[in-house]
């Protein structure tokens, strides 16, 4: 068994915990569960697992917190933990996973701080979903420029506020974030629209946004070429004015909520 590269069980109505024996299988690079009915928390064993690329366990009943050796899995790609019951801290050996490229947690009950420490060396992330936690961000600077470049960021019901997150500047690359009830009251800042140029799903609802007339806000922050949005939803903020002409030639394709101005 110590040979075994990859586990796939996905949706087999597995049930049980995770077995601590499951570090024994040191050449495993692949491990997905997702889809079954696996319960309590991913052992400290886990760790040991150093040739791991992908460890996929979202839509079960996990619970407890994450083990710290998590940050041993230096070979890892690729995690997904979301829709279970994780709570707890997000570890900060997390941050050393230089080779991460897509971290999921979204939909845990996970609480505390995320600081700087828990991205410092994570250069290869493009995704980050972290929706439906109830963590915070509490940066020692203004000024903090993440290691990563992101195409996915989702941090719907984190706390961010109450200022606008201005390290998302440098995060030319997105094309989806959502910041929905991230307790921002705050002005959308000028550079918004021309940084996230290339936005198609767009979420800042339930938030305290001030003094941005609409018309600015949709029409001259917005490189109007692009007519790509697919999804907005920027309900329930302070955002003022009427709808512009502006939206005429936009290909929206699903669903935009502007209500509750």
């Amino acid at each position: 068994m110590k040979n075994l590269v990859h586990i796939d069980l996905y949706g087999n109505s597995i049930s049980g915990l995770i077995p601590d024996t499951l570090g024994n299988l040191s050449s495993l690079q692949t491990l997905e569960l997702g889809s079954n009915s696996i319960s309590g928390p991913i052992p400290d064993s886990i760790g040991s697992l150093l040739s791991l690329l992908v460890m996929n366990l979202p839509s079960n009943s996990i619970s407890g917190p994450l083990p710290d050796s998590l940050g041993r899995l230096l070979a890892l790609e690729e995690l997904d933990l979301s829709y279970n019951e994780i709570n707890g801290t997000l570890p900060r050996s997390i941050g050393r996973l230089t080779k991460l490229q897509k971290l999921n947690i979204e939909h845990n009950l996970l609480t505390g701080l995320v600081i700087e420490d828990h991205f410092a060396n994570l250069t290869s992330l493009v995704s980050l979903r972290g929706n439906a936690n109830m963590l915070r961000l509490e940066l020692m600077s203004d000024y903090w420029e993440p290691p990563f470049q992101l195409g996915i960021l989702t941090l719907n019901s984190w706390s961010l506020g109450p200022k606008f997150p201005y390290w998302l500047q440098n995060q030319t690359n997105l094309s989806v974030l959502y910041l929905g009830s991230t307790e921002i009251s705050d002005n959308i800042p000028s550079w918004f629209w021309s940084t996230f140029s290339g936005l198609k799903y767009l979420n800042i609802s339930d938030n305290n946004l001030s003094s941005v007339p609409l018309s600015d806000f949709i029409c001259s922050k917005m490189d109007m070429e692009q007519k790509q949005v697919i999804y907005m939803n920027m309900g329930n903020t302070n955002l003022s004015g009427v709808l512009p002409d502006c939206w005429t030639p936009w290909e929206f394709q699903n669903l935009w909520q502007i209500y509750h101005h």
